[in-house]
């Protein structure tokens, strides 16, 4: 792996190894605040999920980079925008999709019904741009979370379900 993320094997290995024959499916799973970027070695792409035959030894490497703003920046956005994650309900990662309009200090945090903090998810300053986030914590229960961005005298508050 190259960045910051995890792979889930399906079927997973006995040990270490493969019988030669059996399809495996790849999953690439970034960590919070990263996006799976390609698949590189003797699997290639940006498909995620992947599956391949095991016959030989094989090398694969998942790319995960930061997330950065996306879009066209010389359209910067009007207003400040936070937006409904997708999927809602999720298992166990989810997208947040949110605009800055100005340039300063950022949180996104994710809470519990009880108003408990569960997660930060970003804390820090950043550029005005349209952003999106992997939030994934396979830690949290089923339940009903709501998450929270902040930037300069900007505030809202969504609600997501998670499903397991």
């Amino acid at each position: 792996m190259e960045g910051n993320g995890s792979v889930m094997l399906d079927p997973p290995p006995v040990g270490k190894t493969y019988d030669p024959g059996t399809e495996v499916t790849l999953t690439a799973i970034p960590d919070t605040g990263y996006v799976f970027k390609e698949w590189q070695g003797d699997a290639s792409g940006t498909d995620n999920p992947i599956t391949i035959t095991m016959d030989d030894d094989k090398t694969v490497t998942a790319v995960f980079e930061l997330e950065t703003a996306i879009g066209n920046n010389n359209q910067l956005p009007l207003e400040y925008a936070l937006y409904q994650n997708f999927p809602n309900p999720f298992n166990p990662t989810t997208t947040i999709a949110f605009d800055l309009k100005e340039s300063g200090q950022v949180t996104l945090k994710v809470f519990d019904v009880l108003g408990r903090e569960v997660a930060t998810v970003i804390d820090k300053p950043m550029k005005a741009g349209r952003y999106k986030v992997v939030f994934y914590n396979p830690k949290m229960a089923s339940g009903v979370y709501f998450y929270q961005l902040k930037a300069g005298d900007f505030s809202a508050i969504k609600k997501m379900l998670l499903v397991k």
